[in-house]
């Protein structure tokens, strides 16, 4: 996708919930800051939480993680974005129906993806979840839609430090910054 260069950049992160977007994100946010401008780390936990004290009903099918949630969250993003605020997204997404939303929404848009392996996350005992929620897990349950047109896709097995992920994405961003 052609970048316009006066407009704010949204940063989507996605991968499964454990996989090291948020602190991706967070590793990556005063890089972003230095190079973009005034940035944010949106997280789509936080995000959920906000959403669901609004009374809206979001729940975790793949339906429910789809179009239905990346709408309003795309309106919330925007208003960071009309005035002049970078967005890094990290959120679980892998979800055909919310990427198309991402795409149409956003004049630039950066598509960062964690690929691991569930078996990886849990024997790192990186999420409780894993063992407390049996039902509508991404990569358990939901097949997972990856985006083949992402920007940077980074692999998390978790036999390194997240530094190494941060090295790899911040080259790769130079590139597209």
């Amino acid at each position: 996708m052609k970048k316009v260069k006066k407009y704010p950049y949204i940063i989507i992160i996605e991968g499964f919930s454990g996989s090291g977007k948020t602190s991706l994100a967070k590793s990556i946010l005063s890089f972003v800051k230095k190079k973009l401008g005034n940035t944010i780390l949106l997280d789509g936990d936080d995000i959920r939480i906000f959403l669901k004290s609004m009374k809206f009903k979001m729940g975790y099918t793949k339906f429910d993680r789809g179009k239905k949630a990346a709408e309003p969250v795309a309106k919330l993003i925007k208003i960071f974005l009309n005035n002049q605020v970078n967005v890094i997204y990290p959120n679980v997404g892998l979800n055909k129906s919310a990427t198309k939303v991402w795409y149409k929404s956003f004049k630039n848009i950066i598509y960062i993806q964690i690929t691991s392996k569930i078996e990886k996350i849990i024997e790192f005992n990186k999420k409780d979840l894993y063992r407390k929620i049996k039902k509508n897990i991404v990569g358990i349950d939901i097949k997972p839609d990856y985006n083949k047109k992402a920007d940077i896709v980074v692999k998390n097995d978790f036999d390194k430090p997240i530094a190494t992920l941060e090295k790899t994405v911040k080259k790769e961003l130079r590139k597209l910054l």
